[in-house]
């Protein structure tokens, strides 16, 4: 549940910076994918236990 959130999250705030012109494309892309890595790496925790 907390990848879902930090996910939706996110995706709401980049979208909200975007469409405002607060955020350029690209660097919404670059947190984004910066995002994606950090939901993978918190999931990954679980293969431990």
């Amino acid at each position: 549940m907390q990848n879902v959130a930090v996910a939706v999250v996110t995706v709401g705030l980049l979208l909200a910076g975007v469409l405002t012109s607060v955020v350029h494309l690209a660097g919404g892309m670059l947190v984004h994918e910066g995002s994606v890595l950090l939901v993978i790496s918190n999931g990954m925790r679980l293969l431990r236990h």
